[in-house]
Parts: C-alpha cells; sequence; structure tokens
C-alpha cells in the first residue's frame, strides 16, 4: 500500500513538473513567437522573442528536468533536430537568395556556406536514420522523430514536383531553379527507397515502412480535411452572396437634368459664362 501510495505521489509529482516545464513553455512559445511577428511594438517584440526563446530551452532540457513525463520525448525531439533543420533552412536561404532575384541578392560567399551547410543538414539526417545519430528516448526510437522523417520524405518529393510545375509554367529564365528542384525531389525519393531497403544499426527497414503508411495516411487525411474545410468556405460564401439584396439602381437623368447640362455645354463652348447659379 505504501509502495502505490509513493508511485502515485510520484506520478502526480511528474505531471505537475511537466505542466509548468513542458505545457506552459510550449503555449508560451506559440504565443511569444506571434507577438514577436505581429507586434508593431518594438519592446513588445523584444520581450516576447526573449520569452519564447527561454521558452524553448525549458522543453529542450525536459529530457534532464522531468525525464518521467511522457511529455519529455517530444522534448529530446526537437533537440535532436533543431541543429540539421537549422543548417538546412539557412542553406537553402542562402542558396535560393543567391541565385536569380531581382533584389537582395547575396553574394557567392554565401552561396558556398549554403552548400556547405545544406551538406552537412543532409548528411546529419542521413546519419539519424542509417548511422550512430538515431534518436533514442529512452531506450527506442523517439517516436516523434520517426513521425517527422518520414513525413518529411513523404511530402517533400510532392512539394518539390509540384513547386517544378509552378515554376516551370510561371516562371521565366528559371532552369537552374527547375533543376534544382527536380534534384530535391528525386534525392529525397531514392533516400525513401533506400530506407525502405535497407536497415540501421536501430531503425529497421520494416519499422520505416510502417511508419511511412501511417504518414500517408495522415497526410491524406490533412489534405481531405483542408479540401473539405475549403469546400464548405465556398458554400458559405456562395449562400451569403446569394441572400444579399441588390444594390438599388439609381434613375435615369430627367430632361430638365439633360437641359441644364446641354446649357452649360453650350456655354463653355461659346466662351461664355454657365448661365446658371
Amino acid at each position: 500500500m505504501d509502495y502505490k501510495a509513493t508511485t502515485h505521489a510520484q506520478g502526480m509529482e511528474g505531471q505537475s513538473l511537466a505542466l509548468f516545464l513542458f505545457w506552459l513553455p510550449g503555449v508560451a512559445i506559440v504565443a511569444g513567437s506571434i507577438l514577436a511577428l505581429l507586434s508593431k511594438n518594438g519592446t513588445v517584440r523584444r520581450i516576447a522573442t526573449a520569452v519564447a526563446g527561454a521558452s524553448f530551452v525549458l522543453v529542450l532540457s525536459t529530457p534532464w528536468t522531468v525525464p518521467a513525463s511522457p511529455s519529455s520525448a517530444f522534448g529530446h525531439f526537437l533537440g535532436s533536430v533543431v541543429g540539421p533543420c537549422v543548417l538546412l533552412g539557412v542553406g537553402l536561404h542562402n542558396i535560393g537568395f543567391s541565385g536569380n532575384v531581382p533584389v537582395g541578392r547575396l553574394s557567392r560567399n554565401d552561396r558556398n556556406a549554403g552548400i556547405v551547410m545544406l551538406v552537412v543538414g543532409s548528411v546529419w539526417l542521413l546519419a539519424m536514420h542509417w548511422g550512430p545519430l538515431t534518436p533514442t528516448y529512452p531506450n527506442d526510437v523517439n517516436g516523434y522523430w520517426l513521425v517527422f522523417w518520414s513525413t518529411v520524405i513523404l511530402v517533400t518529393p510532392g512539394l518539390g514536383a509540384g513547386l517544378l510545375v509552378l515554376v516551370r509554367t510561371f516562371g521565366d529564365e528559371r532552369r537552374t531553379e527547375q533543376r534544382r528542384l527536380g534534384l530535391l525531389a528525386l534525392s529525397v525519393l531514392l533516400v525513401g527507397l533506400a530506407g525502405l531497403a535497407v536497415n540501421g544499426p536501430t531503425l529497421l527497414s520494416s519499422v520505416f515502412a510502417d511508419a511511412l503508411w501511417l504518414a500517408a495516411a495522415d497526410v491524406f487525411g490533412t489534405a481531405v480535411g483542408l479540401s473539405a474545410a475549403l469546400v464548405v468556405l465556398a458554400l458559405v460564401l456562395m449562400m451569403y452572396e446569394r441572400q444579399i439584396m441588390p444594390p438599388p439602381v439609381a434613375d435615369g437623368p430627367s430632361e430638365q437634368d439633360l437641359e441644364r447640362v446641354n446649357d452649360i455645354l453650350q456655354s463653355h463652348v461659346d466662351g461664355g459664362g454657365t448661365g446658371h447659379d
């Protein structure tokens, strides 16, 4: 009985710590990011950025602050992917804005640095799949990372192909960008096929295949939900517009109005006054 009471007390304590060290900081990250982006007050933006950054550090530290809480697995996942994601984001930015852009073009050194960051970030992610860097918490592959990685592998080729079609259709002299988008989509597709065929030291191909199917179901459900939401919005707008009464139609000018306009025009053409008050 004492053991059960002690276990229950420890569980309640872990949930309380998770509330203050994970959930509330998570809310602060979202609210601070929104204020930092949308607020016009410089002081508010700086405070919101500081709060969001401190809260992000608290979430990242949950594997050490609240290791007994299941929420700490998400903090471990964020700490695992923040490095390669930052490298990939900055690298793609440098490469994209050092090409054929009308304003704000970056230098060749920035482009070379972007290529290096892109390569390092890609190798880092690949090492998480087939190398010794697979995020495991506490003893198994982190489920959040598995969902993230399978979704990236599934969605990126489709996005790359879609952007390739848009650039080819609406772009002007963008062949270099088209080749880069095609290479990106093909490379990620090959990585996904390799993940289905080659086992990693921690992640088996069968486990990755199951995660890929679940990610496909999630993506499909999200796409269906967004499509249904857009259809409902269109129907609501259509019904609302049908209920709006048409604006009243003004009567045409009377004979008296036409005569007055004619007199004014005649007086100006003749070079005289208006003839009317």
